[in-house]
């Protein structure tokens, strides 16, 4: 049967019902408010369409004059499944509940339904409920800092991430808990970051741990908090360099070094400084404990090559997580590597430099006066000095390598070498070696200039079996051991050129020689270096193979000076000094 509109359709209990319910509507000025704005059907109030909301959230709405009940319901998934909030039967403070949003966070829909004397009407609006804390977390670039103004990692950065927009307070805490300095975003924001150079109250922190607290509010109050440790270390760790093994080396590129490491802020990353005449290298360790510990490592040069024979000082670098660097006292090191001896005289494809060498050093009034000139005008040079002298003056020898001077072999006595076998060279050039290395941890190797520029087949042999690989002799001779003059000594040797080697002696005449030579290698635009800067000057092997003297003897320069009378008998001797000496 067809249901028609007012009472007389419905049962006589309902029809009871509502009329009561509608006088009551009428008895309430909220209700006929609400049935005049809401004439059009129903209307949810509260909470607004996309508001932010929280907790337990007032619903509220407005239905027409007839309206019997109102349920509110409320759905997370979009609509497709709702959820009972309250059902208010009675209109008299308005048609209004409380919705317990509980643990939910996310979009939501809100509906009210109205049930009238015609049916049912709803209305429904969108909000967004919160009820998660922020998650905060707090990041800086550094887990330690060194706020000591020696520009390595005077500053740290922090920054605070907020899981939504928050307003971020950070809260510094000293060892002891007490803030000592805060931080405070202006504006809401899921990110805050600023600089920290290790100040609180106008004066620098001390070192110790201190702990960055971050709290974030969210714009529904809800608060989000956590925290991070930082370390504030201006102490640089202390590395000792206590043993290097094997010394000499004479094969490959292992070593054992043993060194001692104390930081108090744990690991340090460590290294090792190589530096040798023509070799800079550093070898990296990684990072390590402290304590006392011996590495077993790899000393090369790039690429996998090995060290050439020099002597090197070796070092320790240790640098902490807040940058304080610490240094080790570097410690003298010898690589001996025996090989084939070449022998040169000058050297091509070196740009506009010379090397200038003096032998003997038995005047130790020149020499001392050629070293103290040569270092007064910023120069460099080269000598070959006998290992008598040199352990007679280890004051002097020491100075000479000091101020960047290069040292090369002569031989301990300035014996005639091609009247000896190898293996007596060889001693003789491993004597010297280790004169050297006692008085001034230096080394001549791989060097050497026979003495009167004499050597043979075997000369060579004994040179290399000896490490000195690098027979230098020369392309321009002043002939200085004759005493000619000053002048004369300066005029000869200027007659050089690019890549020329310069023969001259520890001597008065040669010393007193020594302003007009500079004043005139100025003028000439050429500089004066080392033996082994000359060398490394040169253009790869290429220019070093060109460069090689191939002349496997020469006997006739000592045989001319023999016979012209320059050289005394004793010059013949394996042991004996000459009464000149070249």
């Amino acid at each position: 049967m067809p249901i028609r509109s007012g009472t007389a359709g419905v049962p006589r209990a309902l029809a009871l019902w509502t009329a009561a319910a509608l006088a009551m509507a009428a008895l309430s000025p909220m209700a006929a408010a609400g049935s005049v704005a809401g004439a059009g059907g129903v209307v949810v109030t509260s909470p607004a369409d996309g508001a932010l909301v929280t907790g337990m959230v007032d619903v509220a709405a407005r239905a027409p004059a007839d309206t019997i009940s109102v349920s509110f319901q409320w759905s997370r998934d979009g609509g497709d499944h709702w959820e009972l909030i309250a059902v208010d039967s009675f209109s008299g403070d308005g048609w209004t509940s409380v919705w317990d949003t509980g643990h939910f966070s996310g979009r939501a829909r809100v509906r009210a339904t109205a049930t009238t004397v015609a049916g049912e009407r709803s209305d429904a609006v969108v909000v967004q409920v919160d009820n998660k804390a922020p998650n905060v977390a707090v990041r800086t670039s550094h887990g330690a800092f060194s706020p000591n103004g020696d520009g390595r990692l005077d500053k740290i950065r922090v920054a605070v991430l907020a899981g939504e927009p928050a307003k971020v307070k950070v809260m510094l805490k000293n060892r002891q808990g007490r803030t000592v300095r805060t931080w405070s975003s202006k504006a809401t924001d899921s990110r805050y970051a600023f600089t920290w150079a290790g100040r609180a109250r106008d004066s620098r922190v001390g070192d110790g741990r201190f702990r960055f607290r971050a709290v974030a509010t969210d714009r529904v109050g809800l608060k989000g908090d956590t925290a991070r440790t930082v370390i504030v270390d201006t102490r640089p760790p202390r590395v000792y360099l206590k043993r290097l093994t094997p010394v000499p080396l004479r094969r490959g590129s292992r070593v054992r070094v043993r060194y001692t490491l104390r930081n108090r802020s744990g690991s340090s990353h460590l290294r090792f400084p190589i530096r040798g005449a023509n070799s800079k290298r550093t070898i990296d360790a990684g990072r390590r404990l402290p304590g006392t510990r011996t590495l077993r490592m790899r000393f090369a040069a790039g690429g996998g090559r090995l060290l050439p024979t020099a002597g090197y000082r070796v070092g320790a670098l240790a640098r902490d997580h807040a940058g304080n660097v610490g240094h080790s006292r570097a410690r003298p090191w010898l690589i001996l590597r025996a090989g084939k001896a070449h022998v040169y005289t000058r050297l091509n494809d070196v740009g506009r430099k010379v090397a200038l060498t003096f032998d003997d050093c038995y005047d130790i009034g020149a020499w001392r006066s050629i070293v103290r000139t040569l270092h007064s005008h910023h120069l460099r040079a080269t000598f070959f000095c006998n290992g008598i002298y040199v352990a007679a003056h280890p004051r002097l020898a020491r100075r000479t390598v000091r101020w960047g001077n290069a040292i090369g072999n002569h031989t301990p006595r300035h014996a005639l070498q091609t009247s000896l076998p190898a293996d007596s060279t060889e001693r003789q050039l491993k004597a010297d070696i280790a004169t050297w290395w006692r008085v001034a941890k230096a080394t001549p190797a791989p060097y050497f200039r026979p003495p009167y520029g004499a050597y043979d087949g075997a000369t060579l042999s004994g040179a290399g079996a000896a490490a000195h690989t690098r027979v230098v002799l020369w392309d321009i001779d002043t002939q200085d051991y004759m005493r000619p003059g000053s002048s004369v000594i300066a005029r000869r040797a200027l007659q050089l050129r690019p890549g020329s080697i310069v023969l001259m002696h520890a001597i008065s005449q040669t010393a007193g020689a020594m302003p007009r030579i500079i004043e005139g290698l100025r003028r000439k635009n050429l500089s004066a270096v080392t033996i082994p800067r000359l060398f490394k000057a040169a253009k790869g092997g290429g220019s070093l193979a060109r460069s090689q003297y191939d002349r496997r003897s020469w006997r006739g320069l000592y045989r001319e000076q023999r016979d012209a009378g320059l050289i005394g008998p004793g010059a013949a001797g394996a042991d004996g000094e000459a009464t000149t000496r070249r």
